[in-house]
């Protein structure tokens, strides 16, 4: 009997000093979490200071010298993309008036074409006409194609979309030249205006923009702190704080 006691004496102890050990890891679980809180928040705080600084302070010469030098890059590019869209534009011009030339025409001035497989017809301004208008078998063959025509119309739309975009451009190298030049740029506007090039750069500009790498300008991405599984609030609401441990029984 005396040894049943014991035994039940000796599990009632060892789970008590359990239980104890268990809250002393939840307390220190709980005040680790603090301290990693605090250590977030005076980043934050370090982090909203640095912003601050990168917002007021002016850059350097080195950074000047810089985005100089990719501003001349931008330049030049744009240049030689405008002068190509000029000769396309051109190119694409000439032919339409020469399909014009040679296009059927009707009693009301309009010039008409037939499509390839010589079932309908389109006057100069994509508008279809019926066969009472005219018939497909009015137009001789050797006249230029709908098909034709609508591409090289289609072309010049696109290049006259390009060129209004490279003046775009033109227009926001002409800001961030100035801005530059005013000896007035900040780290930050600095980091900004060079994203924004890189990003609305036009596709004929990055063609002739050697030099500066449009693949591989990564952008930064916010690092993210992810919380403990474990509630510990929850799971110390109901423990009391553990005492000191006694040598010996710890």
């Amino acid at each position: 009997m005396e040894l049943v006691v014991a035994g039940a004496l000796g599990r009632s102890f060892r789970k008590g000093a359990n239980e104890e050990a268990h809250r002393r890891m939840l307390w220190q679980l709980r005040e680790q979490k603090d301290r990693d809180r605090r250590q977030r928040e005076e980043q934050v705080d370090q982090s909203e200071s640095e912003f601050i600084d990168l917002a007021t302070t002016i850059i350097t010469a080195e950074q000047a010298d810089l985005f100089q030098s990719e501003l001349n890059i931008y330049h030049e590019a744009t240049y030689e993309a405008l002068r190509d869209n000029d000769e396309r534009l051109e190119g694409v011009g000439a032919h339409i008036d020469r399909m014009l030339s040679h296009a059927h025409v009707l009693e009301d001035g309009r010039r008409v074409f037939k499509t390839e497989d010589g079932t309908r017809v389109f006057d100069e301004f994509g508008r279809e006409l019926d066969a009472e208008t005219i018939s497909p078998d009015d137009i001789d063959d050797d006249r230029p194609r709908w098909e034709s025509y609508r591409d090289a119309m289609e072309e010049r739309e696109r290049l006259l979309q390009e060129r209004e975009k490279l003046i775009e451009f033109q227009s926001d190298l002409d800001e961030a030249q100035e801005l530059l030049d005013s000896g007035k740029m900040t780290q930050a506007e600095f980091e900004e205006r060079r994203q924004y090039l890189r990003d609305h750069a036009p596709d004929a500009v990055k063609a002739h923009a050697k030099g500066i790498d449009f693949e591989n300008d990564a952008k930064p991405t916010a690092a993210t702190n992810a919380e403990p599984v474990i509630d510990l609030d929850d799971e110390l609401a109901d423990l009391p704080k553990p005492q000191p441990s006694v040598p010996g029984l710890g």
